[in-house]
C-alpha cells in the first residue's frame, strides 16, 4: 500500500509540474462550469515518502470571492487571495510568505504548497477532497485512552546528536484532542487530532509551519513517536506525565552584556527607507517596548496581535512600541513587500524596522548591548528614563494555558510603568 501511495503521488506530482500562463482573474472562476464547491474540505501536504500532515478548511463562495477557513482546534486562519485561471487556481496564504498552486475541479484540488519563507525550494504536494469532515482517518477504535492534562516531552534528533525539552498541554474531549507544546521560547500553537486504542495522533497548519505529531501509548502509559515539521524536520518524541512542570522565567533569559549600562541604542531603517533611532524625540519620556520579531515567526504573530492590542490601549497613555524584524532578507527592498504584507494584515499601528536576517546569532551580533539573543520573540521593556527594566524571551501565545496571566501580568506591569514618576528602582 505505501508503494502504491507513493507512485500515485510521484505521478501526480510529477505532472502537476506545470507552467502557469495566460491572464489571471483575482478570486473569479474564468469557467463557471468548474466551481470548486462550498462546504468542509479535508486536505493532505505529503511530506515524505509514507507520512501525510492533514487537515480541515471550510469554503465559502459569496459577491464573487472565494474564502478558505483553515482550522486548527479553536484557530481560524481565513484565506481570502484566490487567483484563477482556467482550471489552475492559486492561494496565497496571509500574513506568511506561503502559496498553494494546483489544478481543480468541483470536489479536487490537487497541485503543491510553496513556503517561499523556506531555507529550501521543495515543493509540498498538496491535495484537498470535498465533503470530508475527518481530520486523520483511523480504523475502528476499540478503546479511549486519556491522555489530557500535562506531559513533560523530549524531542530528540532523528540522528540522536540533540535533544530539547517542552512540555505537552491536551485537552481530550472522547476521542478528539487539541493540544500544544509549551518551550522556553514559544510554543507550537494550536494542534488537532484524535486518540484512539494506542494511537495519538496530532497536526497543524498556519500556513508557514506544517507539523504532524503521532505517538503510540506503551504499557506504562508513557508517549513515543515521531515528529514531522515541514517540508524536511523529523524528530524521535517521548513523552511523560508531569502535572508540576514549568517553564523557566522567561524574564531571565536575555539578559544585558553590561547590567550597569541600562540605557541602549539602535538606529535601523523603517519601511520607507527612513532611519529610526531610539534616541528620536517620538521615544522620549515614553514607555517603549522593543519587539524582536521576524514575519516567518508564528510566535511572533501571536505576540504582535497582543502588542497591537496593547499599542491600542496606552499609546494615548504614553506608551511606544518598535518592532526590530530579522527577515530571510536584510536588503530593504526584497524583505519591504512581506514586512509591509505583514503590517497590513495584523494592523500593526507602531513602526517596524528592517533590522537584519533571520538568525539567532545575526540579532546577537547586532544588538551586541544583549548578552544573546535566544529566541524570535524576544521584547526589552524601557521605561520613561530609558532604562531597560524587563526581558521577555519567547511567547506563549493564546493556545496555551499561559496566555491570560500573561496577559494580565505584563499589562499590569505597563500600566505601573506608565504611571511612574522619578527616577525607576534599581
Amino acid at each position: 500500500m505505501k508503494f502504491t501511495s507513493l507512485y500515485i503521488y510521484t505521478f501526480l506530482f510529477l505532472n502537476l509540474t506545470f507552467s502557469f500562463i495566460g491572464c489571471k482573474t483575482k478570486n473569479e472562476p474564468l469557467d463557471k462550469n468548474l466551481p470548486i464547491l462550498e462546504g468542509r474540505w479535508r486536505a493532505t501536504l505529503k511530506l515524505n515518502e509514507f507520512e501525510e500532515l492533514p487537515f480541515n478548511f471550510d469554503l465559502q463562495y459569496a459577491n464573487k470571492t472565494y474564502t478558505m477557513t483553515i482550522m486548527n482546534g479553536k484557530e481560524r486562519i481565513p484565506v481570502k487571495d484566490f487567483t484563477f485561471d482556467g482550471d489552475s487556481v492559486f492561494i496565497k496564504l496571509p500574513v506568511y510568505n506561503s502559496e498553494f498552486r494546483g489544478k481543480f475541479n468541483q470536489r479536487r484540488i490537487l497541485g503543491v504548497w510553496n513556503n517561499y519563507s523556506s531555507k529550501t525550494d521543495r515543493q509540498v504536494p498538496f491535495y484537498a477532497v470535498y465533503g470530508d469532515s475527518s481530520r486523520f482517518v483511523v480504523n475502528i477504535i476499540d478503546s479511549i485512552p486519556n491522555v489530557n492534562g500535562r506531559w513533560e516531552v523530549s524531542f530528540i534528533s532523528a540522528d540522536k546528536t540533540s535533544r530539547s525539552d517542552a512540555i505537552g498541554e491536551f485537552r481530550q474531549d472522547g476521542e478528539h484532542l487539541e493540544a500544544t507544546f509549551l518551550t522556553p521560547t514559544g510554543d507550537y500553537r494550536y494542534l488537532e487530532g484524535r486518540v484512539g486504542n494506542k494511537d495519538v495522533m496530532l497536526s497543524s497548519f498556519d500556513g508557514a509551519h506544517a507539523y504532524l505529531f503521532m505517538a503510540t501509548i506503551d504499557e506504562f502509559g508513557d508517549l513515543n513517536g515521531d515528529f514531522y515539521s515541514g517540508e524536511s524536520g523529523h524528530d524521535i518524541w517521548l513523552g511523560f506525565r508531569n502535572d508540576t512542570i514549568s517553564l523557566p522565567n522567561a524574564e531571565t533569559q536575555t539578559q544585558l552584556k553590561d547590567p550597569s549600562k541600562r540605557k541602549i541604542n539602535f538606529t535601523f531603517s523603517d519601511l520607507e527607507g527612513k532611519n529610526v533611532s531610539l534616541s528620536d524625540p517620538m521615544f522620549q519620556n515614553k514607555v517603549v517596548i522593543v519587539q524582536i520579531m521576524g514575519t516567518w515567526c508564528p510566535n511572533c504573530m501571536d505576540e504582535t496581535r497582543f502588542l497591537t492590542d496593547l499599542y491600542k490601549k496606552y499609546h494615548s497613555q504614553g506608551l511606544e512600541i518598535v518592532a526590530l524584524a530579522f527577515e530571510t532578507s536584510n536588503e530593504l527592498a526584497t524583505a519591504r513587500p512581506q514586512l509591509m504584507h505583514f503590517k497590513k494584515s495584523m494592523g500593526v499601528e507602531y513602526p517596524i524596522l528592517l533590522a537584519g536576517k533571520n538568525s539567532k546569532e545575526e540579532a546577537s551580533k547586532t544588538l551586541d548591548m544583549l548578552k544573546e539573543v535566544k529566541a524570535f520573540p524576544t521584547m526589552l521593556v524601557i521605561d520613561r528614563q530609558g532604562f531597560v527594566r524587563k526581558t521577555h524571551t519567547g511567547f506563549s501565545g493564546p493556545a496555551t494555558s499561559e496566555y491570560k496571566r500573561f496577559v494580565m501580568g505584563f499589562s499590569g506591569n505597563i500600566e505601573g510603568l506608565l504611571n511612574e514618576k522619578g527616577q525607576p528602582n534599581s
